[in-house]
């Protein structure tokens, strides 16, 4: 069963609701992918359609990310391979405090309907 947190950052998500009051990275550009292109919940039939989409996306999330020192070229020396599902594959990183997830987002039409993984 899906708790009601998990269930409201999902209608948030369909809804493209801006999230008020959350500093951390994961909002902010889930809120700045909101603003900037709307959102709209993963649909089978709009999935070729919305890949354009989602390459703009791409680049407006790696420009963001390098702005902000969030972008890693590649894993960092160190970074232990732990497991994957799914689309995702995740490290643990060299302080061995840390996770890090490469994603793909092949399951989804768009890179705002990710965020709910973050």
């Amino acid at each position: 069963m899906i708790s009601d947190e998990i269930r409201k950052k999902l209608q948030n998500v369909v809804g493209g609701t801006i999230l008020e009051g959350q500093a951390d990275h994961c909002t902010t550009i889930r809120n700045l992918l909101c603003e900037s292109f709307g959102a709209n919940p993963t649909v089978k039939k709009e999935f070729q359609n919305r890949s354009i989409l989602k390459e703009e996306q791409a680049g407006f999330l790696k420009t963001y990310a390098e702005n902000n020192g969030l972008w890693l070229p590649s894993l960092p020396e160190g970074s232990l391979y732990l497991t994957r599902g799914g689309e995702s594959e995740i490290y643990l990183a060299p302080d061995h405090r840390h996770v890090i997830k490469v994603n793909d987002a092949v399951y989804y039409a768009t890179w705002a309907g990710i965020s709910i993984a973050w």
